[in-house]
């Protein structure tokens, strides 16, 4: 409120207040000795213009109006969200079936992984059977042909081929060449070729009466035959003369030596 207000307009605030402030501020301010006089126009006030009472009916009335408006904006809400939770169903039911179809197509493809891998597994297995089929027709034919090497090196050593002779005791002695091991057979077939002077028969027959293998256990004829071994220059009958002669006795050792003295001259090797 301003403070400079003459004094003499404060019997007619109320007035002032009720009707046009600005316009009896103003006339006051002109009848004021303590300002000079100005002219102040002044708008009428229409008389005519009235103000219609507000009854409680137009009040409902707009109060109806109103909470149908409400209403109607919460309808078309409620419809906008129904329409976008629908949406959102929407998109989640297609991304289920996206999901879906992925899982399906990752079915299928694990189904075709495994489909190749049996398949590889099978491939392996008629190829491991492969190799197994081969390998028994190569062992056969392998049969074939040891038996087919041993009637011909038996065939030899019948005939008295020496090298036959040694070759099918060894075979007998050792168990190759499609054959049992049999030592009686080996000292047989050694005992032949050696008979014919062959250093390698005659050293590994006194191996055999050395061990009693095939033959009675006998240390002096085992010496008789590798003494005879090394006079045919057999590299390894020295080494074995010399171990088998930890075990005899002068005597015995003495007696091998004239069996093999005997040996060369009736065979007209002296």
């Amino acid at each position: 409120m301003n403070s400079d207000l003459p004094e003499s307009l404060s019997p007619h605030w109320g007035t002032l207040f009720s009707t046009d402030l600005q316009s009896h501020f103003l006339l006051a301010k002109a009848k004021s000795s303590q300002w000079p006089a100005a002219e102040v126009k002044t708008e009428p006030v229409d008389s005519a213009v009235t103000v219609e009472p507000v009854t409680v009916e137009a009040m409902e009335e707009e109060g109806t109006l109103a909470a149908e408006e409400v209403l109607a904006e919460e309808a078309t809400t409620g419809e906008a969200v129904v329409e976008e939770a629908e949406a959102e169903e929407s998109v989640v039911e297609e991304a289920e079936a996206e999901e879906s179809v992925v899982e399906e197509a990752a079915a299928e493809e694990a189904v075709v992984e495994e489909s190749a891998a049996e398949e590889a597994v099978v491939e392996e297995v008629e190829a491991e059977e492969v190799v197994v089929e081969e390998s028994a027709a190569e062992e056969v034919e392998s049969e074939e042909v040891a038996a087919e090497r041993l009637a011909e090196i038996r065939s030899a050593a019948a005939q008295g081929n020496v090298m036959a002779q040694y070759y099918l005791g060894a075979m007998y002695a050792t168990g190759n060449g499609n054959v049992t091991p049999d030592y009686e057979e080996a000292a047989l077939w050694y005992h032949k070729a050696a008979e014919q002077g062959l250093s390698m028969a005659q050293n590994n027959l006194g191996f055999l009466y050395a061990t009693g293998q095939g033959v009675p256990l006998d240390y002096v004829t085992a010496y008789m035959w590798i003494t005879l071994a090394i006079m045919g220059d057999y590299p390894d009958a020295a080494n074995n003369l010399e171990i088998l002669a930890k075990y005899m006795t002068p005597e015995m050792i003495e007696l091998a030596r004239q069996q093999a003295q005997d040996w060369q001259q009736e065979h007209g090797k002296g």
